[in-house]
């Protein structure tokens, strides 16, 4: 799926939506409404979260 430019005016955005619920509400179809999470930001996610826990912690308690 390729990324798109947002709607311009009201009837762009309505149509939008329209074909975005269609997606939702189709079970058949190949096609998503968004593309799926890449692992690389989940992982860039896990292990930014651990850093900042590592690091509240040793703020917090010293060693």
């Amino acid at each position: 799926m390729t990324r798109s430019t947002p709607p311009a005016g009201p009837a762009e955005y309505e149509s939008e939506l329209d074909r975005r619920i269609r997606l939702l509400e189709s079970e058949g179809t190949e096609e998503s409404v968004l593309d799926d999470l890449p692992i690389r930001d989940l992982v860039c996610a896990v292990v930014g979260l651990a850093v900042i826990v590592v690091a509240m912690v040793a703020w917090g308690y010293p060693w």
